[in-house]
């Protein structure tokens, strides 16, 4: 593990541990790196950039975690895991797969309270849709997107308070979503226009903040100002664009 000091645009190694390490995320006080840890992404610690030490906090084995996130007090981790499947074979020595079960394998999102002692994962989400996206909240409250694999069904932005489920937005065909503090900002195709949408939890009003007919893959608003960067798709690849004040503005060719 490395960091680079953007200021005196210094490289520092941290530690000689040589194991994998995944969704690093800054700790608060920016003295630590949360990451999931293992080969096999099985474990959830944290680095001390002081000294290399690394810490397990989960160590359940329970494999592929993903989507690794922190709470904007430091207080709580997130992460996305779904368990393996179980294969049958049919012989002992286990040379030739029968079937796979992947019955109660749907990714889950987990939450760990960083401020308990014993640092339990607590399951928030039971249901057999796919979660992508999930995202902190100022207030705590979690956010993901819920997406099947019905064509049928397009996606749906969810939201969890106080462990109650509710969603915000329904059956819309999300193509990605991002958190700003309190603010929710999603990209929506509809026949062929593309609408960047802002949701704020404290009125539960939605807001169109711009639209485009070129195809919108990916945003990031920004934390500062009223400014969105896009990614879109073109016959030669995809262009960096700027979403200013209801105007648009290439930022690549």
């Amino acid at each position: 593990m490395f960091v680079i000091d953007l200021v005196s645009n210094t490289v520092q190694q941290i530690g000689e541990d040589d194991e994998v390490k995944t969704d690093l995320v800054w700790s608060s006080d920016g003295r630590s790196l949360y990451c999931i840890y293992g080969s096999n992404n099985e474990a959830v610690a944290v680095v001390a950039l002081d000294n290399g030490t690394i810490t397990k906090i989960i160590d359940d084995k329970v494999k592929y975690k993903t989507d690794l996130r922190l709470s904007p007090d430091g207080t709580k981790l997130l992460y996305t895991v779904a368990n393996e499947g179980k294969t049958n074979y049919t012989d002992d020595q286990r040379t030739d797969v029968d079937s796979i079960d992947t019955s109660g394998t749907d990714p889950q999102l987990i939450l760990v309270d960083l401020s308990s002692p014993t640092k339990q994962p607590t399951p928030l989400t039971s249901s057999s849709d796919n979660k992508v996206d999930s995202a902190f909240l100022s207030n705590h409250d979690i956010v993901y997107v819920s997406a099947t694999d019905d064509d049928m069904s397009p996606p749906s932005l969810k939201m969890i308070r106080n462990g109650v489920e509710q969603t915000l937005l329904d059956k819309q065909n999300i193509i990605d979503m991002a958190v700003v503090k309190s603010r929710i900002y999603v990209v929506v195709e509809a026949n062929g226009l593309y609408t960047i949408r802002c949701f704020d939890p404290s009125t539960k009003s939605w807001k169109t903040t711009g639209r485009t007919k070129h195809e919108i893959t990916s945003i990031a608003p920004s934390p500062y100002d009223d400014q969105i960067a896009v990614t879109m798709a073109t016959d030669g690849g995809e262009n960096v664009s700027l979403l200013r004040h209801g105007s648009w503005m290439n930022l690549t060719k």
